[in-house]
């Protein structure tokens, strides 16, 4: 690696350690990703968006945020991927991919009715990069620059592939605790109503096949 390289390294190593950090900080995991895109920014890009999917195959958007907050509001309000958009061809294929976009480009892969505001805060080039663990999809985290000169380059796409892992983990982590959860909270109604049917019962139930 150059020297040039040495520091922007320096701060995409300390990146990573933060975002970890963040990501284990807080019980909440949708505010937990959400510092952690933020932490993102503006290295990786101007905007940092999280996008999941659902059971239905559908990308539900759960994260956006932008290196000036003042544009969030906008910039949610842009709705989230048709399944016509790149975004839903990286969930699918499941390989990294960088686009150069136009403003015409952008607003046609939005509602019809937000196409001038899409053309307006068009970004010029985006990082899609799928977030996969275990042979599953589980969704996409894209990065987006409104720079027409700044394009993402290799050591960039490596970085965020490791970002995205970092969601990826923590996706899944935060799944499978809410399942385990659910289990747990079906296992003890079970428990109650059967409870409730023994002390319900004037002689007691009957089980076939006892001594």
């Amino acid at each position: 690696m150059s020297v040039i390289d040495e520091p922007r390294s320096e701060r995409e190593t300390a990146m990573v350690a933060e975002i970890g950090r963040l990501l284990t900080e807080t019980d909440d995991p949708v505010a937990a990703r959400e510092a952690a895109a933020r932490a993102t920014l503006p290295l990786l890009g101007d905007v940092c968006v999280l996008d999941l999917r659902e059971d239905d195959g559908r990308l539900s958007r759960e994260v956006l945020v932008h290196v000036d907050p003042d544009l969030e509001p906008t910039a949610r309000a842009l709705g989230s991927p048709r399944p016509a958009s790149p975004v839903y061809e990286v969930l699918t294929r499941g390989d990294l991919r960088t686009l150069r976009i136009t403003p015409e480009e952008f607003a046609a892969h939005g509602p019809p009715d937000a196409a001038a505001v899409r053309r307006r805060h068009a970004p010029r080039h985006a990082l899609l990069v799928p977030l996969r663990t275990h042979g599953a999809s589980l969704g996409v985290l894209t990065f987006a620059r409104h720079d027409p000169d700044h394009e993402y380059d290799a050591q960039a796409q490596r970085i965020a592939g490791v970002v995205a892992q970092r969601f990826a983990l923590h996706v899944r982590a935060t799944r499978a605790l809410d399942e385990a959860r659910e289990a747990r909270a079906r296992s003890e109604e079970a428990c109650a109503i059967l409870e409730a049917v023994y002390a319900s019962s004037p002689v007691g139930l009957l089980h076939v096949g006892a001594d």
